[in-house]
């Protein structure tokens, strides 16, 4: 029992997780245009787990002797090397069925990581990122997740940017605002007051209220782009996370958004197939 806990603790802690569901949302973009994204998913689940580790690498460097994560990285050392190894090995490999103008198309996105993960701006002679400029941090992380599982993949086949991707794009951005409202809530106490984050502007009740109207949203563009079975899937996603949004709380479980709400992608893509496959 212990080395199962043990496993799942790696599985979540090592960003391993965080990695599944962003492989998931791309999947969910080859679900929706019927296009392939074998290689695309793969390559934006080997750069997330890399991106993710590099930020927590940062964020430890600043707070080695504070931060709880620290112990536990450094007697994981080693695993944590062998899957990042393997995350570069699957990047290289990838990058041979990956046509070079969706590559160009990671850039802007990757930018938009490396401005969240570094203090490249100066404001009133102080180093900031994209993560300490009031307000800006969960907008930056939707943008660019939603650019590498939408656009990125669909790039990549060739497919064009018409109105209906647009309103994907729209609507996956909405979708991932709605996934990290949970864990600003677990984090209100302890960001800090500059960050300006959603909860601490609106506090519990209308943050939820907040999230629970952009998953309207998020349904009514779905209900007006794509066939039954899509929405159906997307209905079933909208329930379950507002469901989690709705008793989100400060005092949160260890793994209740780090595992559960992040799982939402992996349930809506794994719906979705499966009702694409008996709707055939």
């Amino acid at each position: 029992m212990n080395f199962i806990k043990g496993v799942f603790k790696f599985y979540v802690y090592s960003n391993l997780h965080v990695s599944v569901a962003i492989w998931a949302l791309v999947r969910l973009t080859g679900y929706f245009f019927y296009i392939d994204t074998t290689f695309s998913a793969f390559f934006v689940g080997c750069s997330t787990l890399l991106s993710y580790n590099l930020i927590r690498f940062v964020k430890l460097r600043k707070h080695t002797n504070r931060h709880v994560m620290a112990a536990w990285c450094k007697i994981h050392d080693i695993p944590l090397k062998v899957i990042n190894g393997l995350a570069v090995i699957g990047l290289i490999y990838c990058m041979f069925y990956i046509p070079m103008r969706a590559l160009f198309v990671v850039v802007p996105f990757a930018i938009i990581t490396v401005l969240y993960m570094l203090p490249v701006f100066k404001i009133k002679n102080k180093s900031v990122s994209l993560r300490t400029l009031p307000g800006i941090k969960i907008f930056s992380i939707a943008v660019s997740w939603s650019g590498m599982v939408v656009v990125f993949p669909l790039v990549v086949n060739g497919f064009p940017i018409n109105a209906q991707v647009k309103w994907f794009f729209l609507q996956q951005i909405l979708f991932v605002l709605v996934l990290t409202l949970p864990f600003d809530i677990r984090d209100i106490d302890f960001d800090s007051k500059e960050l300006k984050t959603i909860p601490q502007r609106l506090g519990l009740v209308k943050t939820k209220a907040f999230g629970i109207l952009l998953l309207i949203l998020v349904l009514g563009i779905n209900y007006n782009f794509f066939i039954e079975g899509d929405f159906l899937s997307t209905l079933g996603m909208v329930c379950l996370l507002g469901t989690l949004l709705l008793f989100s709380k400060k005092e949160q479980s260890v793994y209740y958004s780090s595992f559960l709400v992040e799982a939402v992608p992996i349930f809506w893509c794994v719906l979705l197939g499966g009702m694409q496959f008996f709707l055939k």
